[in-house]
């Protein structure tokens, strides 16, 4: 359901969308792995272009980031 908002032509929509997707990816590699299969990744980089809102830019790089960072857990 989030995904489609990626698209929308609100920059605060799509700001929360993607806050709200690089969240799930960031909470375990299931839901990293759970984001990627139901097409993430395309409709993010869609959102990393120069002449987006730097809202937009920031919070893309940032959702990227939880998608291929492996988090490293204190033990």
């Amino acid at each position: 359901a989030l995904l489609p908002l990626l698209c929308s032509t609100s920059t605060a929509v799509k700001d929360q969308a993607l806050w709200a997707l690089g969240n799930c990816a960031g909470d375990s590699p299931a839901m990293r792995d759970t984001v990627l299969l139901y097409g993430l990744l395309g409709p993010l980089l869609d959102n990393l272009q120069p002449d987006a809102d730097v809202s937009t830019l920031r919070v893309s790089c940032w959702a990227l980031c939880n998608l291929v960072v492996r988090k490293v857990f204190a033990t």
